[in-house]
């Protein structure tokens, strides 16, 4: 399983390790896919790694090229990159990030705003949710 962390400087994690993803494009790719919990088109990942002027067919074939390398750049044991049809993902029972966890406390919170806001306080659960959400933050203060 790979553990990656988008809160702060990006990292990925293999069994509790840094683990190393040594091209630029690579790592963008692979990053991107991490924060968006569904697959994404391969047209909006072309369009957003190489821009909308390059011609369809050259802007596949890049993106190709590219997911290639982000496989043989991953732990050959895992099956981490999963493409569709017309979609890529990363296999989320084989990737953690941080920032998925970060955004469903998120939600959830969201839900309870009301009984806040009307004096009552948030179950104790989900008040530690809340605490555990903060500590993923790897950067600087999270709160100045």
């Amino acid at each position: 399983m790979l553990d990656v962390r988008l809160l702060g400087t990006p990292l990925i994690y293999s069994n509790g390790e840094l683990y190393t993803v040594n091209r630029r494009a690579t790592r963008v790719l692979f990053f991107y896919l991490a924060a968006h919990e569904h697959p994404i088109g391969r047209e909006k990942l072309s369009d957003m790694l190489w821009g909308e002027n390059v011609e369809s067919n050259k802007q596949s074939a890049r993106l190709r090229v590219a997911l290639s390398q982000l496989k043989s750049a991953l732990p050959d044991d895992l099956d981490i990159v999963q493409t569709y049809h017309d979609t890529v993902g990363l296999n989320p029972d084989l990737v953690r990030v941080d920032l998925r966890e970060f955004n469903a406390v998120t939600k959830k919170t969201r839900q309870y705003a009301a009984l806040w806001q009307n004096g009552q306080t948030f179950p104790s659960k989900l008040y530690q949710d809340m605490v555990n959400a903060a500590r993923l933050w790897e950067g600087g203060n999270f709160i100045d």
